[in-house]
């Protein structure tokens, strides 16, 4: 298997593992506390970090426009 380049780091056969933390929405859209979990993240030794947006309005937008076809 060749090897992928992610900012200073290799992934791929006889490299270190590349940790993720999924922070996902547990941020609640608040910016403060995405920060702080990322901080975290950071200090736990993770490579990189997933965040994720809701936004509720739009997937019922989605849902009624689904419902509707």
């Amino acid at each position: 298997m060749s090897t992928v380049r992610i900012g200073n780091r290799l992934i791929g056969d006889d490299q270190p593992c590349f940790v993720v933390a999924e922070i996902g929405i547990n941020h609640n859209g608040d910016i403060d506390l995405a920060k702080r979990l990322i901080s975290v993240a950071v200090a736990a030794g993770c490579d990189a970090e997933l965040c994720c947006r809701y936004d509720s309005q739009l997937r019922y937008r989605y849902q009624s426009a689904a419902a509707i076809s």
